[in-house]
């Protein structure tokens, strides 16, 4: 009986120990967990409750048994509702979802166990029969009604907590192994404590050995195991940032705290077994190894338990000079004090360790002490100890000068690690520093600088690279104490001569005692606060140009004397501050580039995309309106190709001040790019308010703009729509706004027009057919027609004009005054004139050679036709290619062509007529002629425009005009003919003004090819 009780001590300690340490582990993973926290609580119970169920069986007297019982029910009475509470937290996803004070309905059984079996003694005295057997005293199991409940309380939390598992392990995949792992422990736990139960209560033998906290130990490491493997639970970790007040890292503390730790656990366990198995316990033994395992428990688990330096020291002191006494009073009784007389020795190694100079001298005292006691206790004389006693004082003063040296080395590290503290502080900040944090960063960075160098007052100003003016200036000063620093503010005064001579040559100026300035730095004095006694302003230099001035002011004299590589340390976060001044300025540039125009320093496309956004924001949220213009300039690009660009830029810059000034100041203007300007208009009443301010722009633009030395009018035309009339989106009222501004040139220019509906339907339709135009030359949906040229007298045919016609799919036979306009803007009408001048050449020589007359075939051209100097070797590639002869080939120009000033356009005319083609001018009297240049163009025949034909007999001045032109080229030998010709009178007038040829529907309308080889087989 003696063995097996013994092994069921030795069972409950390490029980005891595993408990605890499974606690304490917890809760230092993370100690603001609930869910650690309530494991924690449940290990301790489970601690308390061993722990004085041991104490209790090896104590020799009854009433402190009686006592340790009562204790050890605050244990098990509270175990099971901690695991509950633990269930209800699981399951519930680590949420709180009741008010905490239900929690209290949750302990309230726990509370009345307690108080039944430990607190209230003439109950609890009834509860406990205790039997003295075998030098123990041994707890007999006793029938009562509190015992009855107390299984029905246990019973029913644990099929309770079993519920709530099972219920966490539906939530998810991942909580299935966790939950099986639980269930498992925990209905393992309960059936054996029902086996016991039912043994105790059937056979009830006259002592039972108490297997309940044996039981318990199953769910408390199914809980542990989920913390350490399954990472339930998050690790905080530790912080490896130290507070300098020890010689050791924060890493090596740790190691510290746990090696000793572990010792004392270790010697704990080792003396625990080394009595357990005796026949016969030594007295106190027990308790010394509880002692142990606590105080090693609590420094193992100490560093992670506790954050504050001080106080962590503190327990440290307190813990191993307490566990020092005990261990030496209990071997010094025993007898074994030649054993442990050293130990002293071993906390004193310990103190050189730290700062704490009680740590030396209370582990000296003490082990003085605790010799004198021993001698005294066993009547030795003090002589017999007085060795020892030398020897601890030998060896305190020797770790007392260790301890010293380790003092100063550290004070040395403080300042170095703390100033390196800083440097890596001020160099995290400026890392993510931009224009937004800007202010905050460099203030935090001038704090930390003024705190570690016990400054009054920190500055940064900073200058621009090119002028040295002033761009920012940040200040810190402590408890709000500004010495002034004005008299580095502008770098260009001349007083501040003496200290520009150390600024901009790269060196520190560092002023100890102000009493010792030079002369010619006297200004300094006059100028800051008269308690201003040292100073120090360092350059901030890149590239040899000064970005700005770090300076530090003190009311104390030789305020920076103290720190022997002053320079050195003034100059790193120098450095930093200048790489993040770069940042900042590249920053700057890159947000100007992105936002900004750059000939203009108006807003571009995106900044103004931006402004339209929170513009139509503030008009949605206070019900008003806002508009966006859009202004483009009249005739702008012929200044721009007769001055040249540079002059252009000049005055879209004139421009864009002079219209700037007339917006708002809430307004925004941007420069889209070339000459157009787009303008929002926020927070608008109605269509008056934004016509006042078209109105300013149009009337800004009535002075002349000088450009190199000649003035110049220029004019704009303004588009304008309203959000949220016309449209919501950026894009839309952009377009809006383009399409007004189109409509205001059409109406003649200079003015302004607002968005109307119609315009939206007109622009959609010019985007389908462009979309169409381009698939029609693919699609061969392009035809000519040609309308017949006849003599006046005879009525014969002697040459065709080719008109273009658009066979549409859908639309039928489109004129070409429907989209040539749209072919010339899109750049189309290149390669459909090449199909023009082709084909004509090409039908014309098939009708030569089915053996008709040879006539001339008419084409016209377009300006943009001109451009490149590639028509003349186009005309000759076609006429080799289609093998018509150049006398049957004749071009038309507009009389806008031909009195052009282009001298490319004039070369490429004399070119094509000295090839033998025929230059014709088409709407002849519709444009300014000049008769000097007319004279000198290679042209051959002159075509009256319809519109004076036509008001033959209806106008006076149209059949003047009309006379006029015959006259003007019969007087320059030139061959005239008349089109649209449609009625007899026409035709009588133009005979009897010996008008040459004529064209038009009195004879016949535009023929398809077919239809026109019929007309020839008539006439032939």
């Amino acid at each position: 009986m003696e063995s097996v009780y013994s092994y069921y001590q030795s069972l409950l300690f390490l029980i005891l120990g595993f408990s605890l340490f499974t606690g304490l582990e917890v809760l230092s993973t993370d100690r603001k967990s609930t869910r650690n926290r309530l494991l924690f609580l449940a290990s301790l119970s489970l601690s308390i409750w061993i722990a004085f169920i041991l104490i209790a069986e090896g104590v020799s007297s009854y009433s402190t048994a009686l006592l340790c019982r009562r204790i050890a029910s605050f244990g098990w009475s509270t175990l099971y509702a901690y695991i509950l509470h633990y269930a209800f937290i699981l399951s519930n996803g680590g949420k709180v979802v009741v008010h905490r004070k239900s929690y209290f309905l949750l302990y309230l059984p726990a509370l009345l166990f307690f108080s039944v079996n430990g607190l209230i003694s003439s109950l609890a005295a009834g509860e406990y029969t205790l039997r003295w057997i075998m030098g123990r005293w041994i707890y007999v199991y006793t029938p009562t009604f509190w015992n009855g409940l107390f299984k029905v309380y246990y019973i029913s939390y644990s099929a309770l907590t079993l519920f709530l598992i099972f219920r966490w392990s539906r939530q998810g995949q991942q909580n299935k192994r966790e939950a099986r792992v639980f269930g498992a422990a925990y209905g393992l736990a309960i059936l054996l404590g029902l086996g016991f139960d039912f043994y105790v209560n059937h056979y009830r033998p006259s002592t039972v050995l108490s297997l309940y906290p044996a039981f318990s130990v199953f769910p408390m490491a199914a809980f542990f195991w989920s913390v350490r493997r399954e990472r339930v639970m998050i690790s905080l970790g530790y912080s490896e940032i130290g507070e300098g007040d020890s010689v050791l890292t924060m890493a090596e503390r740790r190691r510290y705290y746990h090696y000793t730790g572990a010792i004392l656990i270790f010697l704990s366990l080792l003396h625990a077994m080394a009595n357990l198995m005796t026949d016969r316990i030594a007295p106190l033994s027990l308790p010394l190894s509880m002692v142990l395992l606590l105080s090693g428990s609590s420094l193992f688990f100490l560093h992670g338990l506790v954050h504050s330096n001080w106080i962590r020291e503190t327990l440290l002191i307190a813990t191993l000079n307490t566990t020092m006494v005990i261990v030496l009073f209990y071997f010094y009784r025993g007898g074994l004090d030649h054993f442990v007389w050293p130990l002293p020795v071993f906390f004193t190694l310990t103190s050189v360790l730290y700062r704490r100079k009680i740590m030396l001298a209370l582990t000296t005292f003490i082990s003085i002490a605790a010799t004198l006691e021993y001698a005294h206790f066993l009547e030795r004389d003090i002589s017999s100890v007085l060795p020892r006693i030398i020897f601890y004082l030998a060896f305190a003063i020797v770790a007392a000068y260790i301890h010293r040296v380790y003092l100063d080395r550290l004070s040395i590290n403080e300042k170095q690690i703390y100033f390196q503290r800083m440097v890596t502080q001020i160099s995290s900040k400026l890392v993510s520093i931009n224009e937004e944090n800007l202010e905050d960063r460099f203030l935090s960075i001038l704090e930390d600088l003024g705190r570690y160098f016990n400054c009054d007052e920190t500055y940064l100003i900073s200058y621009n690279r090119d002028n040295r003016a002033v761009n920012n200036v940040f200040h810190w000063g402590a408890n709000e104490k500004f010495l002034g620093w004005e008299t580095l503010s502008d770098l260009s005064e001349g007083r501040s001569n003496w200290i520009l001579s150390h600024i901009l040559n790269n060196k520190i100026l560092i002023v100890d005692d102000l009493s010792e300035i030079p002369s010619e730095g006297g200004w300094i004095v006059e100028n800051f606060s008269p308690t201003l006694r040292s100073l120090a302003a360092v350059p901030i230099m890149s590239k040899g140009k000064i970005l700005g001035v770090l300076g530090l002011n003190s009311t104390v004299s030789g305020a920076f004397s103290s720190y022997p590589d002053r320079e050195r340390m003034f100059r790193i976060p120098a450095n930093l501050t200048a790489d993040a001044l770069i940042k900042i300025d590249s920053e700057q540039r890159i947000n100007y580039l992105a936002y900004y125009d750059p000939l203009t320093e108006l807003p571009n496309r995106s900044l103004f995309y931006d402004r339209l956004e929170k513009a139509a924001a503030l008009a949605t949220r206070t019900g008003k309106k806002a508009a966006v213009m859009m202004m483009d300039l009249d005739s702008f690009k012929d200044i721009n190709d007769s001055l040249g660009h540079d002059a252009g830029d000049l005055m879209l810059r004139q421009v864009a001040e002079r219209l700037s000034h007339r917006i708002r100041e809430y307004d925004t203007m941007s420069r889209f790019g070339g000459d157009e300007f787009l303008f929002v208009l926020s927070q608008v009443e109605n269509r008056g308010e934004v016509t006042n301010i078209a109105e300013k722009l149009i009337n800004a633009m009535a002075e002349p703009i000088k450009v190199a030395g000649e003035s110049f009018h220029i004019t704009g035309s303004i588009g304008i729509t309203l959000f949220p009339d016309d449209a919501k989106g950026p894009d839309f009222l952009i377009k809006n706004a383009d399409m007004a501004m189109y409509a205001s040139k059409k109406k003649g220019k200079n003015c302004y027009t607002f968005f109307e509906s119609e315009m939206k339907e007109g622009a959609h339709e010019k985007i389908r057919l462009t979309n169409e135009l381009y698939r029609a030359l693919e699609k061969e949906e392009f035809v000519l027609y040609y309308q017949p040229q006849l003599e006046l007298e005879g009525s014969k045919i002697i040459g065709m004009e080719a008109l273009i016609r658009w066979n549409h799919p859908e639309k039928g036979l489109l004129p070409p005054s429907l989209f040539i306009p749209l072919a010339e803007d899109i750049g189309l009408i290149g390669p459909i004139g090449r199909w023009v001048l082709e084909t004509a050449c090409f039908q014309n020589k098939m009708l030569q050679e089915q053996g008709f007359p040879p006539v001339k075939v008419a084409v016209n051209l377009s300006i943009k036709q001109f451009a490149g100097g590639v028509l003349t070797e186009m005309v000759r590639e076609i006429l080799v290619n289609t093998g018509l002869e150049s006398q049957y080939l004749e071009l038309e120009i507009t009389e806008g062509i031909a009195m052009g000033d282009s001298l490319a356009v004039q070369k490429t005319l004399h070119e094509l007529s000295d090839m033998g083609i025929t230059i014709s001018i088409d709407d002849f009297g519709t444009e300014y002629s000049s008769l000097s240049r007319l004279k000198q163009m290679p042209v051959d025949r002159i075509k009256i425009d319809k519109q004076f034909v036509q008001g033959i007999n209806l106008s006076q001045n149209d059949e003047s005009i009309t006379g006029f032109i015959v006259d003007l080229s019969k007087s320059m030998n030139l061959k005239v003919i008349a089109e649209g010709v449609e009625n007899p009178e026409q035709m009588a007038f133009l005979a009897d003004k010996a008008c040459d040829e004529i064209q038009g529907f009195y004879f016949y309308e535009p023929l398809s090819f077919e239809e026109l080889g019929e007309v020839f087989s008539k006439n032939d």
